[in-house]
């Protein structure tokens, strides 16, 4: 984790924010596999890479503008905040735990990253459609086809990570 001050944070947050809304609502699709959504993977990079404050002010940053109506949502859609409340709730606790796990010397090893996604990613996954399932008995179903795209995302989110400390590294 990179320590540093308040303003250094908010400018990694609003960076942060705008990659969540511009890149966050792709899905990578095809025919075979499970749609993968990207939202996590942006947020928890930049909560692994700046903190527990920058995890939080990207996702509350995202909350706003998602209950707000602008279409940031999965598939740039507008986002049905009271279906997709527990997902949000998810993104603000998990990117502020991921955050404050990855400054751990655990969590600084290529194969201790993929944990720290996975349990970034199961956080997510557990509220969200814990908050589903109000409307939805059926919502714990959706779990087989949401995985394998956290799963991915947690392999591709820890390579992602430590390519970018390299990068820092060279500099």
């Amino acid at each position: 984790m990179l320590e540093g001050s308040w303003r250094r944070d908010a400018v990694m947050g609003a960076v942060g924010l705008v990659a969540m809304c511009i890149v966050g609502p792709m899905i990578i699709q095809h025919e075979e596999i499970t749609p993968i959504t990207l939202q996590t993977l942006v947020l928890f990079f930049f909560a692994i890479i700046g903190g527990a404050r920058v995890g939080a002010l990207v996702s509350l940053g995202y909350l706003v503008c998602c209950l707000s109506g602008l279409l940031v949502a999965a598939g740039f859609t507008v986002s049905k905040g009271y279906l997709h409340l527990g997902f949000f709730f998810g993104f603000v606790i998990a990117a502020i735990a991921v955050g404050s796990l990855a400054s751990l010397e655990f969590f600084r090893k290529s194969w201790s990253q993929i944990l720290l996604w996975l349990v970034g990613h199961t956080m997510v996954l557990f509220l969200g459609l814990l908050g589903m399932s109000r409307f939805n008995p059926d919502a714990w179903q959706q779990l087989q086809y949401l995985m394998p795209g956290a799963l991915v995302k947690c392999a591709l989110g820890a390579l992602m990570v430590q390519a970018f400390r390299k990068l820092m590294e060279v500099r």
